[in-house]
C-alpha cells in the first residue's frame, strides 16, 4: 500500500509539473523579450493578459504593435507582422502632406501645418524663407489667367488702334492721342503680364509641391528602415524552440 501511494504521488507530481510547464501562453515581443502569461482578450489594437506567476493579480495590457507572436498553451501561434505593417501604413498616411494654396496641409485631416511645424519637420533654409514669404496671390492662377484672357480679347482692338495711328491721317486732340496709345498697348501689355504671371505662379506651385514630395519621400524612407529593423527578431516556434526571423 505504501509503495502504491508513493507511485501515485510521483505520477501526480509529474502530471502537475507537466501541466505547469505547458499551460502558459508565451508572448514574444519585438525586442526579443518574452512574457509568460495567460491571455485574457485580444482587441484590434491591444492584448490583455495576466502574468503566469500571478494569475490572481491585475490584468495587463500591451499594444499589438510591440508583439511579434503569441504561442498559446495548445501550441497554436498568432503572429502580428501584418498588424505592424498596417500601423506603419496608418502612421505614414497620418504624416503625409500636400499643398493647398500657399499652405502645407496634412492629408488625413486637412489641417494646415503651422510655421513652426514646417520649420521643424518639412523644410529649412532657403526653402523655408520662400514658404514663409508666400501669400495666396503668389500661387493663385486665377488672376494671371483672367488677365491673359482679357488681353487676348483686346488684342484685335489694339491692332486696329495701331493701324489707325500708322495709316489713317486724321486730326486728333491730345486726349485722343493718349486714348489711342492706350488702345494700342492694352492688349499686348495685359497678355504679356498675364503670361508672365502664369509662369511665376506655376514656378511657385511647383516648388511647393517639390518640397512636400521631398518631405513625404524622406518620411517614408525612415519608416521603411524602422520596419526593416522590426523584422529581425527572435521568436518561439510551435514546437517550443527558439528561432530567428529575418525578412527583407
Amino acid at each position: 500500500m505504501k509503495r502504491i501511494f508513493s507511485i501515485s504521488f510521483a505520477v501526480g507530481v509529474f502530471i502537475s509539473v507537466s501541466y505547469t510547464g505547458y499551460a502558459q501562453d508565451v508572448i514574444v515581443k519585438k525586442d526579443a523579450s518574452s512574457i509568460l502569461a495567460k491571455v485574457q482578450s485580444i482587441s484590434e489594437t491591444d492584448v490583455e493578459y495576466k502574468r503566469w506567476d500571478n494569475l490572481e493579480g491585475p490584468t495587463y495590457k500591451i499594444s499589438k504593435s510591440s508583439i511579434m507572436s503569441i504561442t498559446y498553451q495548445n501550441g497554436a501561434t498568432d503572429t502580428f507582422d501584418s498588424f505592424t505593417n498596417q500601423n506603419t501604413l496608418a502612421l505614414q498616411n497620418s504624416k503625409r502632406i500636400h499643398v493647398e494654396g500657399a499652405n502645407f496641409v496634412y492629408d488625413y485631416n486637412g489641417k494646415p501645418l503651422t510655421n513652426k511645424e514646417v520649420f521643424a519637420n518639412v523644410c529649412q533654409g532657403a526653402d523655408y524663407d520662400f514658404y514663409k514669404n508666400l501669400n495666396p496671390s503668389m500661387v493663385n492662377l486665377s488672376y494671371p489667367i483672367a488677365m491673359t484672357v482679357v488681353g487676348g480679347l483686346t488684342l484685335p482692338l489694339s491692332v486696329w488702334a495701331l493701324y489707325d495711328v500708322l495709316f489713317v491721317d486724321r486730326e486728333r486732340s491730345v486726349m485722343g492721342e493718349i486714348g489711342q496709345g492706350i488702345l494700342v498697348g492694352i492688349g499686348p501689355i495685359l497678355t504679356a503680364v498675364g503670361i508672365g504671371g502664369i509662369v511665376s505662379v506655376s514656378k511657385n506651385r511647383n516648388r511647393l509641391n517639390s518640397i512636400a514630395d521631398r518631405y513625404n519621400s524622406s518620411f517614408y524612407s525612415s519608416m521603411d528602415a524602422s520596419v526593416a529593423d522590426w523584422e529581425l527578431s527572435f521568436g518561439v516556434t510551435n514546437t517550443g524552440g527558439i528561432g530567428l526571423k529575418f525578412s527583407f
